[in-house]
């Protein structure tokens, strides 16, 4: 498996061997600190460099990853690597492309068959990236860490989901999540399903429950509040709306989707298509609750609908 931090492009990689069952990968922008309990990662540094690109979706990074940790399970002996990404953020990039972009296949099964080719015939070694948590939702996966009885909601409160740079989501001495891109948006209906209530200055934007996207920022006042702020904010619950409708649309919206599912997973059509259904079905329940529970006047209930009032 694998976990990796926002940073440029030159970075160390750390491998952590756990005895023979599992490698960690860690990829971070400086010398990452051992935590209490932890033993330290071997330091495998690289340099890449590149030109300048006009390409801003950071798509390049799905296979950077998917490279470092081939690597690193070619030096470890390591046959599977485990993608933990949900359902939702495997699927629903190309389920629902935004606007008239290609589709975003970096956690789709279709693509890590493509990177199992690439890689063996780049090292000649095989391996698989195995998604366990493709069938379910963000939410259901929560529940299902949660259930493991050594797993507290502390494990789960000190993560991060959010999108935003931290020099754009840092306010009072204090890194925050924006609350709003589609990442935060996502973060919070699953943490809402699994019945997990965050501290009140975990986000930026902490109050959606306001008729108004200015009322909100107004809560946490803060100068350096992209610009863009409120476009990633518009876009992804718009997003997670549209995905919400997808599961009540005739099958014929899904059949490509299926065709294709089936051919890079190796189920039938059939079986793709219950699983498909089924989570498309379980995330429209957990938005359609999370979205009850912002109330009627909830702004971002007016940006599901194509409002966007921040602009007036």
């Amino acid at each position: 498996c694998f976990s990796h931090a926002n940073a440029g492009p030159t970075r160390p990689v750390g491998k952590l061997d756990t005895g023979g069952s599992a490698v960690r990968v860690r990829v971070a922008s400086t010398k990452a600190s051992v935590r209490l309990g932890e033993r330290p990662f071997d330091q495998i540094p690289f340099s890449v460099k590149l030109a300048t690109s006009r390409e801003s979706g950071a798509r390049f990074r799905g296979f950077k990853f998917a490279s470092i940790t081939a690597i690193a399970a070619h030096l470890s002996g390591v046959r599977k690597i485990v993608v933990p990404e949900s359902g939702q953020g495997s699927l629903g990039p190309v389920l629902l492309p935004l606007h008239n972009t290609c589709a975003d296949y970096r956690n789709h099964p279709s693509f890590f068959r493509q990177m199992e080719r690439f890689i063996d015939a780049l090292l000649r070694y095989s391996l698989v990236y195995d998604q366990p948590r493709l069938w379910y939702t963000k939410g259901e996966t929560i529940g299902a860490f949660l259930a493991q009885s050594e797993m507290s909601r502390e494990s789960i409160l000190n993560t991060r989901s959010c999108w935003q740079q931290r020099w754009n989501a840092r306010f009072a001495g204090k890194l925050r999540q924006c609350g709003l891109c589609v990442a935060c948006l996502l973060r919070r209906m699953s943490m809402h399903a699994a019945g997990i209530t965050e501290p009140p200055d975990t986000y930026l934007i902490d109050d959606l429950t306001v008729s108004c996207y200015k009322r909100a920022v107004s809560l946490h006042p803060c100068k350096r509040l992209s610009r863009t702020l409120v476009e990633y904010g518009s876009v992804g619950a718009r997003h997670l709306q549209r995905l919400a409708e997808m599961a009540h649309l005739p099958y014929l919206h899904a059949r490509p989707h299926v065709f294709e599912l089936a051919r890079a997973t190796g189920l039938s059509e059939a079986c793709v298509r219950q699983a498909l259904t089924r989570l498309l079905l379980q995330h429209a329940q957990e938005w359609s609750r999370f979205m009850r529970a912002q109330g009627p006047r909830s702004f971002i209930s007016n940006w599901t609908m194509g409002a966007l009032d921040a602009r007036s």
